[in-house]
């Protein structure tokens, strides 16, 4: 085993793997299991979903008594649930915690049995209709043709198939009611449900949900107002899905090699106290170092995001899409992030709320939408801010409940990772308020004094991509920090690296990244039901 001095990423990785194998041994952790750890999250809501219960209000009520177990069974995952893979260490949290959240939206804050409906296919229903003798006629009424469809996978079944909204199928068999409930509980961003969210390509929605009314396919556009956008043909989406996973494959290849010689990504803030700097780093003024830690942890976060979700689409659309039916069209999945104009529109808002990827939108918005449905949350400035408030708090409790489980292995030679991830996000959410205020007082007056048109659009433009950078920098130090601490950037993102194969990694660091600790093996646990396949 190399020295710390040699290869400090290597150590600190097998040092955590020591220690999580210890803790498991000593019966204070445990390990990510399925299917056991998916109970709170997925496999408990969907049973109780699978119910009819839109004619039982007595079992409509006991969404709470399911809610109550969800909650306990996430927290204890949450307190006792890491891995020797960092990334599941930090992913594990994250499944706690979203479970948390995203069930809370479809039981308590949505009535998705008697609201929802989704966009499915059926066998092509003969239209008739009445003639002049009142005689009913079989040539019938197109509805949805070839020119309407919205990507070449929807024309080729349009002659046999179409397409309508369908409403939770109380009358079908429990297969019927599964698929449709397993759609609900991995449609984050609501893609192709009448509560989808409004960022990306969506359909008109139903008029009546329970209709069974057939898709005006020709109402989702190409582009939103946000910038989210869909491809027409498979060629084009391959080219650019495959693009994006090359170009994030090699960016985040340059980031962990970067990363890993810097002792502030592999510890945290105290780990430059505690080992030298690199000289390219050392040589570096304060300022211009903290600049590039930014820049390197904002470009790994992005890379890491588009490369997890381009990889998801393809494997939804090319290998399987029989299986899939409508899950595959390509309308289904619009583009990861936004357009970044909305930056430089609306400042830090629309850097949160229009280009950041939306996955999390729906059920972080679901508290405020169901206070505003009743009339308790009337639209005006103040409430506005209120509701943003409530949705940076479920954001930053997310992000804190993955450094609570990477904590577990990751707290040898560093503070335990905090809830400076919830700060995070509520300095956000201030930055964002400051800057509406501003934008609401003194910048229209200020901007009066310069010449009018493309002068007043460029210096707010420019202004609005300037706080929102400066505000994300001298913020960052509450997430990544916490991500740090986590040992979130030892995990190895890519299985083969190009730069180590040229020599630009440390000393002891193989091309060839990923190794047994990094893949699914069989695991057996204290009681039968932490028995299963870990991570």
């Amino acid at each position: 085993m190399l020295s710390q001095h040699e290869n400090l990423g290597l150590f600190y990785r097998e040092l955590y793997r020591s220690k999580f194998k210890a803790a498991i041994a000593a019966g204070t952790a445990r390990p990510l299991v399925l299917p056991f750890d998916l109970v709170g999250s997925f496999i408990l809501p969907a049973l109780y979903l699978c119910i009819p219960h839109t004619r039982r209000p007595w079992l409509y009520r006991m969404r709470f008594a399911v809610m109550a177990l969800v909650i306990y069974l996430n927290l204890a995952m949450i307190g006792c649930t890491s891995s020797a893979n960092v990334a599941v260490a930090y992913g594990a949290g994250l499944l706690g915690g979203w479970g948390i959240i995203w069930t809370m939206m479809l039981l308590i804050w949505t009535r998705p049995q008697f609201e929802a409906a989704r966009v499915e296919r059926r066998p092509r229903r003969p239209k008739t209709v009445a003639n002049g003798n009142g005689a009913v006629s079989g040539a019938g009424v197109e509805t949805q043709g070839k020119a309407t469809a919205p990507d070449e996978r929807v024309s080729k079944v349009l002659d046999e198939y179409e397409y309508y909204w369908q409403s939770y199928p109380a009358d079908g068999s429990f297969l019927t009611r599964l698929d449709w409930v397993t759609d609900l509980l991995t449609a984050f961003r609501g893609s192709g449900w009448n509560w989808a969210i409004s960022s990306i390509p969506h359909f008109q929605r139903p008029v009546n949900p329970h209709s069974g009314e057939l898709v005006k396919l020709d109402t989702i556009p190409l582009v939103t107002r946000s910038g989210y956008t869909r491809f027409r043909t498979y060629s084009s989406f391959l080219r650019d899905r495959l693009w994006r996973i090359a170009l994030s494959y090699l960016a985040l290849d340059f980031c962990s090699v970067s990363m890993m010689k810097d002792p502030y990504f592999i510890l945290g803030p105290d780990g430059p106290h505690r080992h030298p700097l690199p000289p390219h780093l050392a040589a570096l003024s304060d300022p211009l170092l903290q600049a590039w830690r930014s820049a390197l942890s904002l470009l790994g976060i992005i890379c890491a995001i588009h490369l997890v979700f381009s990889l998801d689409q393809l494997c939804r659309t090319i290998p399987i899409p029989v299986t899939l039916g409508p899950r595959a069209d390509l309308w289904h999945y619009p583009s990861t992030f936004g357009s970044f104009a909305n930056v430089p529109r609306r400042g830090l808002a629309g850097f949160w709320g229009a280009w950041w990827h939306q996955t999390f939108r729906a059920a972080f918005t679901a508290p405020a939408a169901w206070l505003a449905r009743r009339g308790l949350l009337p639209r005006s400035p103040a409430n506005s801010a209120a509701a943003g408030l409530v949705a940076f708090l479920l954001s930053g409790a997310l992000h804190a409940a993955g450094a609570a489980t990477a904590g577990i292995v990751a707290t040898t030679t560093s503070p335990s990772p905090s809830s400076s991830s919830l700060a995070f996000f509520l300095l956000s959410w201030v930055g964002v308020v400051a800057q509406a205020a501003w934008g609401a007082g003194p910048a229209p007056a200020l901007l009066l004094l310069l010449p009018r048109g493309r002068w007043r659009r460029w210096v707010s433009g420019a202004a609005n991509v300037a706080f929102v950078g400066l505000w994300l920098h001298f913020t960052r130090w509450a997430l990544v920090d916490d991500l740090s601490r986590s040992a979130i950037w030892l995990f190895e993102p890519v299985p083969a690296s190009p730069l180590r194969a040229l020599g630009l990694g440390r000393p002891g660091d193989s091309w060839w990244r990923w190794d047994r600790d990094l893949s699914p093996r069989w695991y057996v646990g204290r009681r039968w039901w932490e028995t299963g396949i870990t991570l």
